[in-house]
């Protein structure tokens, strides 16, 4: 792979990165505006061999890359200004990085997360209070996100592991009125046998799980709340198109999950989830090649509406003043590509952030 040029460049916002970046040459990077609202994109090379960090500046449409170099199996979190970069399988590391400036030299805290088995998520309760959820152990790690230190507690979920296995499998979590809700994929010993998907409820007040609820779709991944309701993506088994699909729980109501979309109507392995409003909600899915595409449905009839061209390869998305933003691993046109919620039509895009976005968080300012 060519090894890239990194060039300097000062800028006279007070909100402004100085970090040293390849440019190359991008017209987009050439002139790297910071703005208030950021996106930033934990990176991995086609091949996961490397990763790094790269911005979108949402308001000036401009990018900059590779920044800061990570572990290519990679995540990211923010909670306020304050943006926390996820090291997986084989390193859990979490690098802490407060305020705009990223780089190398601004690291605030680069801590392992010691006998966790492969981190996966952070789950944020409050500025000093936070769980780390580890795919093969069997603890929910206590961590302080104020000084990007672990506590030293844990609370154990391996009681909620498939017969015969020694862990649950903890992916993703969300928050949601104060208790953090973890998803659990529950596989019995290898990815060809899995048992009954469950979102483990953790109360922060006790640091102790008070309840489970059972999904009636397997491998809970993506989640995403609206309106008291749960929507969970459930990719079932990785090589069986059709045993997932989109189910929701609502969380006000009791713990019985409901099938929205059945991954047969989506024609492929569902991973990802996120709610526009009552009568559109996105979906990233895998097709039998496992490549993904997005596609478009309504949440209240589950009915599919569109898959959607312009979306590039997504490997993660969000969702910000009504437009959707796609983190892009297509080897043609990587990059964050912004598309019309109104019409599924691309805005602009991709705009290149350096290596393939495989993670993507809004770092937003002066709100």
């Amino acid at each position: 792979m060519r090894k890239l040029a990194l060039t300097f460049i000062a800028c006279f916002s007070p909100l402004s990165f100085f970090s040293g970046c390849d440019f190359g040459n991008n017209p987009e990077t050439d002139n790297f505006t910071m703005s208030n609202k950021v996106i930033v994109a934990a990176t991995a090379s086609i091949d996961y061999h490397t990763g790094n960090v790269g911005l979108y500046s949402i308001e000036n449409n401009t990018t900059r890359k590779n920044v800061l170099s990570i572990f290519s199996d990679n995540g990211i979190k923010i909670f306020g200004t304050t943006v926390y970069l996820i090291e997986r399988y084989g390193k859990d590391n979490v690098i802490m990085i407060k305020g705009s400036d990223i780089s190398s030299g601004t690291v605030y805290n680069h801590k392992n997360i010691p006998n966790s088995g492969n981190i996966h998520d952070i789950v944020f309760v409050s500025p000093h209070k936070a769980y780390i959820t580890a795919y093969g152990g069997q603890n929910l790690v206590c961590y302080n996100p104020s000084i990007g230190e672990p506590t030293g507690k844990a609370i154990s979920l391996g009681h909620l592991s498939a017969p015969g296995a020694s862990v649950p499998n903890m992916d993703r979590a969300i928050l949601f009125q104060g208790k953090a809700y973890i998803g659990l994929h529950r596989f019995k010993g290898s990815f060809t046998e899995i048992d009954t998907g469950y979102v483990a409820v953790v109360n922060p007040e006790t640091d102790s799980a008070e309840k489970s609820i059972a999904l009636i779709k397997k491998q809970p991944q993506g989640m995403y709340i609206y309106e008291g309701k749960l929507f969970v993506a459930c990719t079932g088994l990785y090589d069986s198109i059709g045993d997932g699909g989109i189910v929701v729980v609502d969380l006000n109501a009791g713990n019985l999950s409901e099938v929205v979309v059945e991954e047969s109507a989506l024609r492929g392995n569902v991973s990802d989830v996120l709610i526009l409003n009552a009568t559109k909600g996105y979906a990233i899915a895998a097709d039998e090649n496992n490549t993904n595409f997005l596609i478009s449905f309504n949440p209240t009839t589950g009915n599919v509406i569109s898959r959607i061209d312009d979306g590039g390869v997504p490997s993660d998305f969000l969702i910000d003043d009504g437009k959707l933003y796609i983190a892009s691993r297509s080897k043609n046109e990587h990059g964050i590509i912004v598309l019309d919620t109104h019409t599924d039509t691309r805005i602009s895009g991709p705009h290149d952030v350096g290596l393939p976005p495989n993670r993507i968080a809004l770092l937003k300012f002066g709100e």
